[in-house]
């Protein structure tokens, strides 16, 4: 069926999964690529102007490359909560220049820095907006909490930023900015796992089994992973907590999240591209969770445990729901994605166990790591591009809106 407004709107603009994902996809494979680069001492850090290059990394992957992912996903999955329009034509176009200019004009010379403070919060405050007004015209006040979620984000970057140009004089900041925009990130994937993890898995393997759920089970995940994160952007702003206390809530967190998969779980899911990297993705969450737990009496684990969470838990979700919502949202089948896609799963499940374990076997091959995963990621996330650009950029196969 023909939707009327649908033939207003460019097809690229029509719906924000479609210009945020290949946004988010090429961001990751350029700023990765470009990062390897730059550790290699190949191309100079002061192309980064007033970011320190490692800050650069964290905050392009965090608040850049998650930062899209989320406005996608939430432009869309707000329109199917709420039944009302989110975000398109004109509006959706200056979000995403918003979001461009931050990504590039750091690039463009020192004067334009107080502008890239500006637009990076600017793009979470002006997505908070475009989410809020349908979830609150529609009543969907449960959902209103995305909105709370986008809100932080852009205090804890323009906090970051305030940072960079020297309104505060402490080098914590940026790193505890950065700290409550991951957490908060993997709050927002642990809660929406829970609401959509089980229904994949059971539509995916077509009533083969019924994952199970329990009410307290999800409070006491979602609960018990707030308390950590808390807990280690405390540690991490400079107030250390006694080692114990950060161990014993990791524990806490992996026994919990260890049984909520668990309940989700059937053997069958590994035939299931689009169902196993979700799990696969979980699991990397949860490994993530217990090293940086063991940090606080090997602090060499902690490193270790950043990359398994956020490359692997944070990066291989937001990539497996990348590509669900890319298939299901164009009006293809669900059930029959590119083969293809499997080799991509794997190129970025494997970059995150080499620059993840790899040191950790052997400190010497630390370098060998950075290259191996650096590569590796790059090229998955261009074999997405390559795989689901033609579907992104074309109308809907059934003749729908999005």
């Amino acid at each position: 069926m023909n939707i009327p407004h649908q033939a207003s709107y460019w097809t690229l603009f029509s719906s924000g999964f479609r210009l945020f994902f290949i946004a988010a996809a090429s961001l990751s494979s350029l700023a990765i690529s470009y990062w390897l680069l730059l550790f290699l001492g190949l191309v100079p850090a002061t192309d980064l102007n007033y970011y320190p290059p490692l800050i650069w990394h964290m905050h392009e992957m965090v608040y850049g490359y998650a930062g899209a992912v989320i406005a996608g996903f939430l432009l869309t999955a707000v329109s199917a909560w709420t039944g009302l329009a989110t975000l398109r034509g004109w509006p959706l176009a200056i979000l995403f220049t918003i979001w461009l200019g931050a990504r590039c004009l750091p690039f463009l010379g020192t004067d334009f820095v107080w502008l890239v403070a500006l637009l990076n919060p600017l793009f979470f405050i002006y997505l908070g907006f475009g989410i809020a007004i349908p979830i609150i015209k529609s009543g969907n006040n449960r959902n209103l909490f995305v909105v709370v979620i986008t809100l932080v984000l852009a205090i804890s970057n323009a906090s970051l930023h305030a940072n960079l140009l020297g309104f505060f004089n402490s080098p914590m900041i940026a790193n505890t900015a950065i700290a409550i925009a991951f957490y908060l990130q993997l709050l927002l994937i642990i809660i929406i796992a829970g609401r959509v993890f089980p229904m994949f898995s059971a539509n995916g393997l077509q009533g083969i089994y019924s994952p199970k759920k329990y009410q307290w089970l999800e409070i006491a995940c979602v609960l018990s992973f707030l308390m950590f994160a808390i807990a280690n952007i405390i540690d991490q702003s400079g107030q250390k907590l006694a080692p114990f206390i950060l161990l014993l809530l990791a524990l806490l967190v992996v026994t919990l999240h260890s049984l909520r998969v668990a309940y989700w779980f059937h053997w069958r899911i590994w035939t299931k591209p689009l169902i196993w990297v979700l799990h696969a993705g979980y699991y990397f969450l949860i490994v993530g969770v217990l090293l940086i737990g063991l940090s606080a009496y090997y602090p060499e684990a902690r490193v270790s445990g950043l990359h398994a969470m956020l490359a692997g838990g944070l990066g291989l979700i937001t990539l497996g729901m990348m590509a669900r919502v890319s298939i299901g949202h164009t009006g293809r089948d669900i059930q029959q994605p590119n083969k293809l896609i499997v080799l991509v799963f794997i190129l970025v499940a494997v970059a995150t166990l080499i620059r993840a374990f790899l040191p950790l076997v052997d400190p010497e091959l630390y370098l060998l790591a950075i290259k191996l995963s650096g590569v590796l990621w790059s090229v998955g996330f261009l074999l997405f591009i390559a795989l689901y650009l033609p579907a992104l950029v074309t109308r809907r196969v059934d003749g729908a809106a999005g």
